[in-house]
């Protein structure tokens, strides 16, 4: 028993001591190392205690200021508008900053139990998540997603033609690696263009001509001769879908360099903005959505509830766009600028 309260005592002093080397122009006090300490011990592994702690000694450095001389509306000014400036600034990521809002909110609810002047601060809180940042939604905007599209056909050609799947077919990762050549069949009596997708929802779906034509171009490209993966890896062999989202990732660099997105979006984001394209500006049902999109009906009807104000807004096939029109349009815009100049 003393051996245990020995060694409680050790890592206290410890990690008060780690606290103290790295205040800045600051002086905690005795009170503000005990709530540290006492709150680190109710989380649950020592990396979460690490980054939650440091999270609060930042806005610390932030403000030049202990802890107990931090006021809820500097709380709330730091959280609201600090956080948010950094995101634009790509100090820090989304991600990184949802890490911080969760610990500040945490930390407040615990330090409030002795100061009730701080009960309602973490209530004025903005999520990070819904920061005007330009990368607001979870799924990519259309002009995103036009430029996401040029960025990946000049990095690399084969994530180009999985996101064009994926955002025009609702296709999952795992079914684009599984495609083949004999995937794409083109009805001789109708022109009619379609995909086989394989799977655990194997299904047969009507594509778009322009798609189709997209994906020929594909195989002219790259030599297909017979039936073989539509997707390789750098052995010739099939891609695994780890080695293909890694490289959707790295081919949106150019997008996130420039600004208009500050993360990179997964093929599973991809996938669900082409949902929500069905189902919002499509018009589609949400039967027919799951049958084609090879989910649930029940998963569909919970996408297709979420609200139009907070949908994301993506041109649709009654719009009449074309694929073509989609990649040209940002050389338009940049075209026009640089004539205006």
């Amino acid at each position: 028993m003393e051996e245990s309260q020995t060694s409680s005592k050790k890592r206290r002093r410890n990690s008060a001591e780690k606290l103290l080397a790295k205040q800045k122009d600051y002086t905690f006090s005795s009170e503000d190392l005990l709530t540290l300490d006492h709150w680190e011990q109710t989380l649950k592994n020592q990396r979460t205690r690490s980054t939650y702690i440091g999270a609060i000694l930042l806005v610390c450095d932030y403000y030049r200021k202990p802890i107990h001389e931090i006021t809820p509306e500097e709380w709330v000014l730091y959280v609201n508008s600090v956080m948010p400036d950094q995101i634009v600034k790509r100090e820090i990521s989304v991600s990184t900053s949802r890490i911080r809002y969760y610990a500040i909110i945490g930390f407040l609810d615990f330090y409030s139990i002795n100061h009730p002047s701080y009960v309602e601060t973490s209530d004025q809180f903005l999520n990070p998540a819904h920061a005007p940042t330009p990368k607001v939604n979870k799924y990519p905007t259309a002009v995103q997603m036009a430029s996401i599209l040029q960025a990946m056909k000049k990095a690399d050609i084969q994530v180009y033609v999985a996101a064009l799947l994926a955002y025009e077919c609702a296709l999952a990762p795992s079914e684009i690696i599984e495609l083949q050549t004999s995937s794409f069949i083109r009805n001789g009596e109708d022109g009619t263009c379609m995909l086989s997708v394989p799977g655990k929802a194997k299904r047969l779906i009507v594509i778009r001509e322009d798609l189709m034509e997209e994906i020929e171009h594909f195989f002219s490209m790259g030599g297909y001769y017979g039936d073989d993966w539509l997707l390789h890896n750098k052995y010739g062999g099939q891609m695994r879908a780890s080695v293909l989202q890694r490289a959707c990732r790295k081919a949106q660099q150019e997008v996130i360099d420039t600004g208009i997105i500050l993360e990179p979006y997964s093929l599973i984001s991809i996938r669900s903005a082409a949902i929500h394209r069905f189902l919002m500006s499509d018009g589609a049902k949400g039967t027919s959505t799951a049958q084609y999109a090879g989910i649930s009906e029940a998963y569909a009807l919970q996408m297709q509830s979420v609200g139009l104000a907070s949908a994301v807004q993506l041109p649709g096939t009654k719009r009449g766009y074309t694929i073509s029109d989609l990649l040209d349009s940002s050389n338009e815009e940049s075209s026009k600028k640089t004539q205006q100049k």
